[in-house]
């Protein structure tokens, strides 16, 4: 019994972990694709006005 309750208890840390690590990278893959939208956009701008 406390071994299965030991289990149950690591794999919804494990679950946890592993939406937070989801969310984490999520975040990263934003921030990484608004970065490559904005440099060019920026680039861009600087052309038209000169």
């Amino acid at each position: 019994m406390t071994l299965n309750n030991g289990r149950k208890k690591a794999l919804y840390q494990l679950s946890i972990a592993a939406i937070f690590v989801h969310i984490a990278v999520s975040i990263g893959c934003y921030v990484v694709i608004a970065t490559a939208w904005a440099v060019p956009a920026k680039k861009l701008e600087r052309s038209i006005e000169k």
